[in-house]
């Protein structure tokens, strides 16, 4: 699977976003916006997709030392050195062993360009008023606020996330 590019008008807007040091905070941020869906160990996730600036396929990273431990190491995307993390891994679950399978979404999260690891990407979805709930308070204090929303679809829900908390408690 080859990547999937962000048309670049919308990479030149992502990119001053990114400068910019936005990144949202609220669920209502992304409120009648849309968003990526994807999946990891069988769950149902989703980021604003103002946040993702490329969808591709798994290829070998590089380890660097000193490393986090949910981080795949780095890889080269266009010429800028891109960290890759397991969102399995920053999630609380088991590490990835990754396979041409998987995917990588790169991201704008404030002013760094991440990767995330995921199962899959499944579907772009609308976001709105009607759709969007609340996220229950987690129980574990370092994922607290992780989960901005829960958006209900016809068969299923998704959790909608902020990478930038995931990310940040990486660190």
């Amino acid at each position: 699977m080859a990547a999937l590019a962000i048309d670049p008008t919308e990479r030149s807007a992502l990119r001053a976003t990114a400068r910019s040091g936005y990144v949202a905070n609220t669920a209502r941020e992304a409120e009648d916006g849309q968003c990526v869906a994807f999946s990891v160990n069988g769950l149902n996730y989703a980021v604003d997709i103002m946040l993702v600036q490329e969808i591709r396929s798994w290829s070998p990273t590089s380890t660097i030392p000193g490393q986090h431990p949910a981080s795949m190491g780095v890889m080269d995307i266009r010429g800028e050195v891109v960290e890759v993390y397991d969102l399995s891994a920053l999630l609380g679950g088991a590490a990835t062993k990754a396979t041409s399978g998987h995917v990588v979404l790169v991201l704008a999260l404030g002013t760094a360009v991440v990767g995330i690891l995921v199962d899959g990407v499944s579907d772009i979805i609308q976001i709105n008023d009607e759709n969007l709930q609340p996220a229950p308070r987690s129980s574990t204090s370092k994922l607290d606020g992780v989960v901005k929303g829960i958006v209900t679809l016809s068969d299923h829900m998704v959790a909608l996330l902020d990478l930038s908390r995931v990310i940040g408690s990486s660190d």
